[in-house]
This record gives structure tokens, sequence and C-alpha cells, in this order.
């Protein structure tokens, strides 16, 4: 063969270098260049293989995606790989499945390699997971044989330990391993092992991949069925000087359940379950001889991989009748220390129990919840091909189940390996295992949730029903209260425009009409004179227009109120504003307005009394306390509406102002307005210290005399 290259700078060249790599410095595809034997090939050539040289062993992989072609030597030669072939490959590191493997982008035939030693071991070495890709040797015995793939023809043959750790020795089907040779047999096997694993890349367990019949060699045969020691049902594993062995074990018995893989067998009071391969002919009542390996990863150990040897046919042994909570007593009294105080219990034991049904049996069910007297549950399996008992037994039934039961167990205290029964299974075998003892009453749980819910509906209607109508009546007593109020408020729009006109009216009496009586009374004193001494006459004449003037006066003021509130302004002090601007014959920039507070609807008729209240008071602090500034504020307080008007003018003493034919309406009317809206009048004014005017109309005398939409009045 031709010489091999020299490997490129920094390819690393010894296999136990990249295992000593970590995931991440794998995954950097460092380059490499590897010289050793194969080991194993995936499908015998051709495909994935493992490498092994002088330092260690590691698994190969073609190019992802490439096809499994043919290699060339140097020469140019077609090979393919074989077991045993010294190669030399060149590639890259990968993080790989589970360990670091080589990414194979070319490969060099250099000849048949020579055998690398191997590394002995133990298959409890093999849980660490450092032997992957590794060639090993392992002594052990066989205890299954199953096929793989029939396609692939491969075998897999589950060995034990002495400790009872189990591995997958895998091989091509070939008749120097049939079960009947290698079952039960203590074998050397040669391989290479391959690690199995799971999504998360965490180790699940490994394979031996063993070549060829070379690697396999048969120490001890297996032993003939008829010398295989028979130990009693309920002492499968217990303590012997000579530890447990690793081979079959017999068990003489009474078959009490049967299935297609599984069947229990019961003897002096004692059950076991075997796992069987199909036996046929075996049924309920058979005395039969079981060979198979003891499992004790269970609580309670069984026999597996086991042959079926019919002895007789008889009957089952009686059913046991304890309680379930004697059942579970016993079971949790022998897995503690209570050292020999039940040398008896019921796991695997054919029982007959009595209890409730608290679940409903539909046609599809195969099984169904007891509940005993004391309260415990036990699940109850029907058998397969038992009859529909869906239409006799309903929730509430009394009935007597007779059938192999098995103790649950769950995670014990303080550790999970500490495990304690939990629960029971009771397996049904035919249909006289079931017999119904009292029918339920007829008031079942489910009748009586049914005739709840039809209560329930009824109730449900009739409130809704009752919320309908009250509903309706409420609609009903909206429009009949909207009726009155239409009404109510009828006639309240009558009371407040007869009040208005009578105001109206009182105003015109009170002060145009008799202005237009005192100006008559001066025209008659004029008539009189003017014929005897008209010089006489003409102070009389000045009188009266003076009289007319001030008539005139009183009804623009009357008319200014009544146009000022037309214009329905939102806001009562923005009104004021633009209605005192209005007043023409004032002097400029004497009277200022202001407000405070949250502006809020002012009654229209309220409104309009304030307008011509403060229209008489600013004209009477202009005529006769010859005011230069006049200033009305409106503070819109929470409970009250304040109108204050005050002026810098002479002033006068409020206790001698009377009202005359000339002032017009005087302090008197003002109160009067006031007092007809609910509120109060403070006057305050001293000679030579202007007047204070302080008008407050609480907000809920206002609601009671004005119950309408302020707008509504002003439109009024």
């Amino acid at each position: 063969m031709a010489q091999t290259a020299t490997p490129p700078p920094g390819a690393i060249t010894r296999i136990a270098d990249i295992r000593a790599l970590s995931r991440e410095q794998a995954a950097a595809s460092l380059p490499i260049r590897l010289r050793g034997v194969v080991q194993w090939v995936m499908d015998g050539v051709g495909g994935d293989f493992t490498l092994a040289d002088e330092t260690s062993g590691i698994y190969a992989s073609r190019v992802p995606g490439s096809k499994r072609a043919a290699v060339a030597d140097s020469a140019g030669a077609s090979w393919l790989l074989k077991v045993g072939e010294e190669i030399e490959v060149e590639g890259v590191t990968s993080a790989g499945g589970y360990a670091p493997v080589a990414i194979v982008h070319q490969v060099s035939v250099l000849g048949q390699g020579r055998p690398l030693p191997l590394r002995k071991v133990s298959i409890a070495d093999l849980g660490g997971g450092h032997e992957d890709a590794q060639r090993v040797e392992l002594e052990t015995v066989v205890v299954q044989s199953v096929i793989e793939d029939s396609r692939d023809g491969l075998r897999v043959l589950r060995v034990c330990s002495n400790s009872g750790d189990y591995t997958l020795l895998v091989v091509k089907i070939e008749p120097w391993n049939e079960p009947g040779k290698v079952l039960d047999a203590e074998v050397q096997a040669r391989g290479t092992v391959l690690t199995l694993f799971n999504s998360r890349l965490e180790q699940t367990g490994v394979r031996i991949a063993v070549p060829s019949a070379d690697d396999f060699t048969i120490v001890k045969p297996p032993p003939d069925l008829s010398s295989v020691p028979q130990v009693e049902i309920g002492a499968l594993k217990l303590f012997r000087p000579e530890g447990i062995t690793r081979h079959r074990c017999s068990v003489e018995g009474t078959v009490t359940w049967v299935s297609a893989t599984e069947l229990v067998i019961e003897s002096h009071s004692r059950g076991v379950s075997v796992k069987s391969t199909p036996s046929r002919g075996i049924q309920i009542g058979d005395r039969v001889l079981v060979s198979g390996f003891i499992e004790a990863r269970q609580p309670i150990a069984f026999i597996t991989n086991a042959a079926v040897k019919r002895l007789s046919s008889g009957t089952p042994p009686p059913a046991a009748t304890p309680s379930a909570e004697e059942i579970l007593t016993v079971s949790q009294d022998n897995s503690g220390r209570s050292w020999g105080l039940h040398r008896q219990d019921f796991d695997h034991r054919l029982v007959r129990i009595t209890g409730t049904l608290i679940s409903e049996l539909s046609d599809n069910d195969t099984n169904f919840i007891l509940q005993t007297r004391s309260g415990q549950q036990v699940t109850v399996k029907l058998a397969s091909g038992a009859p529909d008992f869906s239409g006799e037994l309903m929730e509430g039934s009394l009935v007597e189940v007779t059938g192999v039961v098995t103790v649950l167990h769950g995670p014990g205290y303080p550790l999970p390996e500490f495990r304690r029964p939990v629960g029971l299974e009771l397996l049904l075998r035919e249909a006289g295992d079931l017999q119904l003892l009292r029918s339920p009453s007829w008031w079942t749980l489910p009748r009586l949730r049914l005739a709840l819910l039809s209560v329930v509906a009824v109730l449900s209607l009739v409130m809704a029903w009752v919320m309908l109508l009250r509903r309706t009546v409420r609609r009903q007593a909206l429009r009949i209260e909207a009726a009155l109020r239409v009404h109510r408020d009828a006639e309240l729009e009558h009371q407040a425009a007869k009040r208005e006109r009578i105001r109206l009216a009182g105003d015109l009496h009170d002060g145009v009409h008799q202005l237009l009586n005192a100006a008559s009374y001066r025209l008659e004193s004029v008539t009189k004179l003017s014929e005897r001494d008209p010089a006489a006459a003409l102070p009389h004449v000045a009188a009266a227009k003076k009289i007319l003037d001030r008539s005139q006066h009183e009804m623009r003021s009357i008319m200014w109120g009544i146009h000022e509130l037309a214009k329905e302004e939102p806001d009562f002090s923005a009104l004021l504003t633009h209605a005192l601007a209005g007043m023409d014959h004032w002097p400029a920039d004497v009277v200022q307005v202001s407000s405070q507070g949250t502006p809020q609807p002012v009654p229209a008729r309220a409104a309009g009394s304030l307008l011509l209240l403060t229209q008489e008071a600013v004209q009477n602090a202009l005529r006769h306390g010859q005011a230069t500034e006049i200033k009305v504020q409106v503070d819109f307080a929470e409970e009250v509406l304040q109108l204050t008007i005050q002026d810098n003018g002479g002033g006068f003493d409020p206790t001698t102002a009377q009202p005359t034919a000339q002032s017009g309406l005087g302090l008197g009317s003002m109160k009067r307005r006031v007092d007809e809206l609910g509120g109060t009048l403070v006057l305050t004014s001293a000679h030579g210290q202007g007047t204070s005017l302080i008008i407050e109309l609480p907000w809920a005398a206002l609601q009671t005399l004005f119950p309408q939409n302020p707008s509504s009045h002003a439109a009024s």
C-alpha cells in the first residue's frame, strides 16, 4: 500500500485527543488525520463505522448528505470498509449525538490491521458513558433473546450481571445464536459499545455490537430445564450465602389468571406474576411448572422470560376474603422493619372484595372504581371478552368481585426508593367474578344531579321571568312618571309664567305707572296755570319732562332684562358681562365683572331677576353715589350662588333710605326679588365709604323653584 502523507499543520492525529475535547470544542470542526483499525461498520459495509488506535476509539461518520459510496486507496482501487482493516482518514471534529465524533471527508485503506488490545469491563462499567465507541470484552449470562428487525437480520440478546444490571448484545441472526443455544448460557462477548441516548442527548443505555461468531464464546452451556433449581413462591430472591444466581429458577403453582403474555400462579397462599412466551393450552386451574429468570426491580419480584410446563388440570384455589385495608396494611408492614410479622401477603393472590360502584360502567369501559365500606377505592379491570355489564351495573350498585389483586406502590419517604403501597388493582377473569348484590336506590347520584339541575333550571326561568316582569313594571313606571312630570312641568310652567306676569305687572305698576301718574298730575297743573300765570307753569313742565324721562328709563330697563334673557347664554357670568356692556348710557370702563368657581347653569327666571337687580344697583351707584368704580363678582360656590356688587361712591345710611317716585325701584324691591328666589340680601354702606351688596341664592332652593332644565326656562 502507498505511504501516508504528512498530516496538515495543527491536525489532530490521536483519537484520545479528540475524546478529550468538550462538546463546544469538538463542534468547532477542528482538522483531523487519524490512522487506525476499523472495529465496526454499520450494515456490514459502506456505512458509519468505529475506528480505534492505540489510544482510544471513536465513532466516525461520512460527510452529512453524501452517499455511502466506495472509498479508494492511493492506487485508485475501489474498496468497501471491512472490520479489521487499517485505514487513514481526513476530516474534522464534531460534537456528535452523545460523544465527540469524526466527520470523514477522505479515507485511504492501508491494508489489514493488527489486533488491538481489548478492555475487559462489567455491565456496571458501561453506565458512565466513557466506554462509548470502545471495543470491550464482557462475561455475562443471556436472559432474553428477541429479533430486533428481521429485515436487517439482527438479534438482540439481553444479558445480566451478578448485581442484576442489564445490557444488550446485538448480533447477526445466525444458527450459533439461536435462543435454545444461548438462553441461560454463560458467555464471553467481544464488541464495540454503542451508546443509546434520548432527544436531550442523555444516556439511556448501551448496546454492544458483536461482529461475528468468533467474538462470541459460550463459556458454559445453558442447563437442562429439568435441573433448574426450584424455589418457593414468595421466596424468589431471599438471602443465600452463595449469593443471588443469575440463572433460571423454577416455581410450581396453580394458574389463577392468564393472558397471551402473562399469567399469575399461586401456591401456599402466595402469588407471583410470570412474564412468559405465549403458552397455548394453559387455563385457569392448571398446575404448572415455570422456569425463568427472577426480576426484582419492582417492589414485588416476578419471573420473566419463562418457559411454562403444564403438569395437570384442576381448579383454582379458593379466594381469600381480606379487606382492602388489610391488604394494604400487610404490604406496608412487609415493606418496613416488621420482620417476620406477616409471612403471608395478598399481592397477586386470588381475593374476593365487596364494595359500591362509584363510577358509571359504559359500553366501552374496561375498568371501574369500587369503594369499600371503609372508603378505600379499588380499580377493577374487566377480563378481555367479558360480557357487557353496562345495562345491569349502575353507579351505587353493591357488588362482589373476585380476582387477582395487585398492590400499587408509589414513591416513599424520605427517599423515592422506599416504595410504599398506595392502592389496589383487581384483575377479573370471567363473567362469574362479578356479582350484583344490590341494585342502587332510584335516587342515584346521576338522577339526583339531574333533579337538581331541573330545579335550578326552573328557578332560573322563574328568576328570569321575575326580572323581565320587574323590567316591564319599571319601564311602565317610568312612562307614568314621565307623563306626570310633563303634567307637573306644564303646571309649574303655568305658575311660573303667572308669577312672571304678576312680577312684570308689579314692576310696571310700582314704577312706570306711578311715574306716569305723577307726570299726569304735573300736566294738569300746567293746564290750570297756563291761563292765569304761564310763568308759574314752566317749573311743572320741567318736572313732568323729568318724570317722563324716568318712565322711559324704567321701560327701557324692563325691556333690556327681557331682551338679555332671550339670548340664552349658557354661562350666567358671561350673560351678566354681555348685558352690562350693552348699557351705552353708562360711563365707559366703570363696571368690572368677574367670576370664581366652576360655572353652573342658573335658571333663566332667577338670572332675569339678578340682571334687573344688578342693573338697578349699578344705576343707583352711578346716579346717587357718583361712583367711579363698580365691581360685580359672581361666585359659583358648592352650596350657593353668590353675587357681590361693590362701589366706591358716597354711600348712604341704609336705615333711612326709602324708595321715592324719583328713585324708582329701591332696596325694598331688591329684597322682594331675592326673597322670591329663596335667597338672602346683605347691604353694607356708610357715608363716604361706598356701598356693598351681597346676594346669596342656595342651589337647592333654585332647584326646588325651577326643577326644569335652565334652557327650558330661557326658552319660555
